[in-house]
């Protein structure tokens, strides 16, 4: 009997807590979804995996605009979370009031050093992290870098003319993500993965690790404190994919050291700027566990998400075979005017392939939901709405991108949307891809050629058709942090 005493007032006090908690953004004055689960909040369908994060930003998006919404108070589980729709709100909060919103919110825990870099950690820490490695990510360092990049399309060009040549089907996103491992591999660690003959490779295995999380487990990360998720042992990547990444920085900045090596790769800009910073006694160390974890964030930043908008894009191209066309006389006239050769300027040039690209992106985003934390009292403008230091901001960049009122037709893929007078014609933060502001993200330069390059090489070599083994129109992955096409994005191949 006291056994169910207890069982109910526990109950009873849960239910109080949860409802308490869900009630947060009424007490502020603030509209909220109605009904929020005990549990789940207003997230429920993305827990339970009947909606990827894509689609429930542009359902929450048409439906918030078309009610006259600002914003709009949701919950995750029990955090509140405000999403934003007011694009004039979206630029203060990412760029105007930057001040007040310089936090992410991204997972990070000191005991597990890959996750503390500077797309993570919070803003006092952030600052002086990306002012002393913002020179690393110029235009200049990726000129510098470029022919290693370009190199790797030779193995992925060789590989994909056997199986035209076999008549075989290809699933691109993991072709791809041989290519774009091979790619940082060289640039980054100044290694030779041979991905594209060896997709078993040590690299690739421990790189596919470090990636291999649900959306729901992702959000519990964030949400419960370091110190249980220490206490317990849980960890966003294992202990011994970190270990090895540390070792292959370790070893190899060695051996460079050791036989005066020099290469242009990023390891070698981080070598030369630990070499800079120990001959000035006022700068802080940089670490081996600091060179690795940024040599890790830039693997991050580009391997999946690369892959990812270089699958959706030939996707798309492989369906619209005129567009496709059209960028392939493109891309072999530029190339006549510098000798058939991959260099950066050539691919500077490559302006119909930036438009592709981006129009992709804009229909397939890989960042869907923009997250940002209030880090100070912030009153919003012309309301009486005040709000907290740790209330949690989401912008829905999928919601705006779809928006018809921006983009006409917004399902409908239109390279054109991405000419000059198409972009001055709408504001510019209804397409931020890589984020805005002081926090966008500093890879993007790396990442966006990446994807150039492989495409190039691949529409300049192969007409690229859809096979049936695709479901078309795409269906999105529902429980994935990174967006992924249900069944894979199948592919044929036949050479020029």
């Amino acid at each position: 009997m006291i056994f169910l005493y207890l069982i109910t007032l526990l109950v009873v006090t849960f239910v109080i807590y949860s409802r308490r908690v869900h009630s947060y953004w009424k007490r502020k004055g603030i509209i909220q979804m109605e009904n929020p689960h005990l549990i789940f909040g207003s997230y429920k369908e993305l827990f339970r995996r009947q909606m990827s994060p894509q689609d429930f930003g542009i359902k929450l998006y048409k439906e918030a605009t078309r009610k006259g919404y600002r914003y709009w108070g949701l919950y995750q589980m029990f955090t509140p979370v405000l999403f934003v729709f007011d694009l004039d709100l979206i630029k203060r909060v990412l760029i105007k009031d930057f001040e007040y919103f310089m936090e992410r919110g991204g997972y990070h825990n000191e005991n597990e050093p890959l996750t503390v870099n500077m797309a993570t950690v919070d803003g006092t820490k952030w600052r002086p992290l990306r002012q002393r490695f913002s020179p690393n990510f110029t235009s200049g360092k990726m000129k510098m870098m470029f022919q290693t990049m370009a190199a790797c399309t030779n193995p992925l060009v060789d590989m994909l003319q056997e199986y035209a040549d076999e008549e075989r089907t290809v699933e691109i996103k993991d072709e791809f993500s041989r290519f774009t491992t091979d790619v940082i591999g060289n640039v980054v660690f100044g290694i030779e993965c041979n991905s594209m003959k060896n997709p078993d490779s040590e690299f690739r295995e421990y790189g596919s690790r470090a990636f291999k999380i649900s959306s729901r487990k992702r959000f519990i990360l964030q949400k419960l404190p370091n110190s249980l998720l220490n206490l317990f042992g849980i960890r966003r990547i294992d202990k011994d994919v970190e270990d090895f990444f540390k070792n292959l920085v370790k070893n190899n900045m060695e051996y460079r050291e050791k036989n005066n090596i020099y290469r242009k790769d990023f390891l070698q800009v981080m070598t030369d700027l630990k070499n800079q910073i120990a001959q000035n006694p006022d700068e802080p160390e940089l670490t081996l566990n600091d060179i690795t974890t940024e040599c890790f964030m830039f693997f991050a930043a580009g391997l999946e998400t690369s892959s990812t908008v270089s699958t959706f894009t030939l996707y798309e191209l492989a369906v619209h075979q005129d567009i496709q066309e059209k960028l392939r006389n493109h891309i072999k006239d530029v190339l006549e005017r510098h000798d058939d050769k991959y260099t950066y300027e050539a691919f500077q040039e490559l302006t119909y392939l930036d438009k592709c690209i981006h129009e992709s992106m804009r229909i397939h985003p890989v960042a869907t939901l923009l997250p940002r934390i209030c880090t100070q009292r912030y009153k919003i403008p012309g309301t009486d709405v005040v709000l907290d230091k740790g209330d949690e901001i989401m912008i829905p960049l999928a919601g705006v991108q779809y928006d018809p009122k921006y983009f006409p037709e917004p399902e409908k893929y239109d390279p054109e949307r991405f000419n000059e007078e198409s972009i001055a014609s709408r504001p510019s933060i209804t397409f931020i891809p890589f984020g805005e502001g002081p926090r966008q993200c500093i890879g993007l330069r790396f990442g966006f050629l990446q994807s150039k390059v492989g495409i190039a090489a691949i529409i300049k070599n192969f007409k690229v058709t859809l096979n049936k083994k695709t479901i078309h129109p795409l269906e999105i992955v529902a429980d994935s942090f990174i967006p992924s096409a249900k069944g894979g994005v199948w592919l044929n191949f036949e050479r020029i």
